[in-house]
């Protein structure tokens, strides 16, 4: 990484804390600060001057209901509005779902629900809400991705779910998870509907705990990237101007998962069969319900150069179009680089978990059929190169404050692996995978061209 890079980040984060433009979650209040809210309440309405293009702050992409029919965000104004974290999957949300619709709807005309859908298809966050009849809208999709929901979880630390955060009608904090209130002392929350001096003081007590927050988060930043940077120093140095880079593994899945030029270890296979003298997945994520993986692990993988080619083919069913499909995948457990076909069938190179995400243009992947494709990564550089089935395509330029966050954590050795499973959104590979190679090091225009050239068969231009 530039050094450029790290001083762009330092000068910018007082700036950005001062200005309020970096928000942080809070917890929920003490409870001293709870119970003096409780006190003396008085029986002012609660009226707001909030507008609509202020709830758009939260949810730009718009919000929608159970049809997937859009909501207008008019919705929401003059009302305390409850960010309801929850998916289809999580067996303790179906337990609290039917309390919190009964509660919105015993108090509509005061409070409004917003689900924050934690599933990773649309059509399963869909059939959640009709399971239960949920009246109120949910975080709506664009271009196949819940961006708004990923980035309210990021922005409250909804880590774990349920959870619900309720906001003032003008957006502010008033508890962090009302989820048990909402079950054992409904009658709490609803006084906050009528009681504005109340209200205000929750806000208030939030508010001071959210700055003491925002301090705190600035610190471990910057100690971040400390770490960040010392962890590059140290373990990742740049590659020498001389370094000629070469190809360290070539796995042509010939009935075995080993390395053809007897370099880097096997991958690792779970159920995962052999079809045509290729790898064959199946699309299944758990392995003890039959679902087929394969992962390979290199000690020596250096995150901040390094390159990656493969010839795949993806099956063509239902599930496809409605799903991002996973190419590949290094890291289980930060998922620090991969490439998916998304929705529209383009490629779509992620970082971070999904956090930096692109979507190549020209690169859209042929169905029952194999394609193939070399990535070449320098982050030093602060460019990723990408050859598809028989084009150059243009360079993703990443940004200059980008930091890897594997690098930083206590993960830096163990995540050293590339995967066809998303251990993040539960997506495997259904389908095929041929002639995998690995190099030591990125690729200039004309390596990545010529090495394009120079591994696999399947793929015919």
């Amino acid at each position: 990484m530039k050094k450029a890079q790290y001083n762009s980040v330092t000068k910018i984060l007082p700036i950005l804390f001062s200005c309020g433009l970096i928000v942080f979650a809070a917890s929920s209040c003490k409870k001293n600060e709870s119970e003096r809210a409780l006190e003396k309440p008085d029986v002012t309405i609660q009226t707001s001057d909030k507008t609509i293009s202020d709830w758009a702050s939260f949810f730009p992409d718009g919000l929608m209901d159970s049809d997937g029919v859009d909501v207008p965000l008019e919705r929401l104004e003059g009302k305390l509005v409850g960010l309801y974290f929850s998916a289809s999957w999580c067996a303790p949300c179906h337990l609290f779902s039917p309390h919190l619709i009964e509660f919105q709807d015993q108090y509509k005309e005061h409070f409004e629900v917003v689900l924050v859908g934690r599933d990773g298809v649309k059509e399963k966050q869909l059939e959640y809400m009709k399971e239960y009849d949920m009246p109120f809208p949910t975080t709506k999709w664009a271009n196949g991705k819940n961006t708004q929901s990923n980035n309210l979880k990021d922005k409250y630390k909804a880590t774990s779910i349920p959870r619900l955060v309720i906001l003032s009608s003008e957006g502010q904090l008033v508890i962090d998870n009302a989820r048990e209130a909402i079950q054992s002392t409904p009658e709490d929350v609803a006084e906050l509907f009528t009681n504005k001096r109340k209200l205000d003081e929750l806000v208030a007590a939030n508010a001071k705990i959210l700055a003491k927050q925002a301090n705190e988060a600035q610190i471990e930043l910057q100690n971040k990237i400390q770490t960040y940077t010392r962890a590059l120093q140290e373990k990742f140095p740049p590659l020498d101007e001389g370094h000629k880079t070469t190809q360290i593994a070539h796995y042509t899945f010939d009935s075995t998962a080993d390395d053809s030029l007897e370099e880097s270890p096997a991958f690792t296979l779970e159920n995962t069969t052999y079809e045509d003298g290729a790898l064959n997945l199946n699309g299944h994520y758990f392995p003890r319900d039959g679902g087929y993986r394969a992962s390979l692990s290199l000690a020596d993988l250096l995150y901040t150069q390094f390159s990656i080619g493969q010839e795949f083919l993806i099956r063509e069913h239902a599930d496809v179009a409605s799903k991002s499909t996973t190419i590949v995948v290094g890291g289980r457990s930060f998922r620090w680089f991969g490439l998916r076909c998304n929705q529209d069938g383009k490629i779509e190179l992620f970082l971070n978990n999904g956090r930096f995400a692109h979507t190549l243009s020209g690169a859209e992947v042929s169905l029952n059929e194999w394609n193939r494709v070399l990535t070449s990564v320098d982050l030093y550089e602060g460019v990723v190169k990408i050859w598809f089935n028989g084009k150059l395509l243009p360079e993703v330029k990443i940004p200059e404050d980008f930091i890897l966050d594997v690098i930083a954590s206590q993960a830096i050795e163990r995540d050293k692996n590339f995967h066809f499973t998303n251990h993040s959104t539960s997506e495997t590979l259904d389908g095929l995978v041929d002639d995998v190679v690995i190099y030591d090091g990125s690729l200039s225009d004309t390596e990545i061209v010529q090495e394009a050239a120079s591994f696999g068969s399947r793929w015919s231009n």
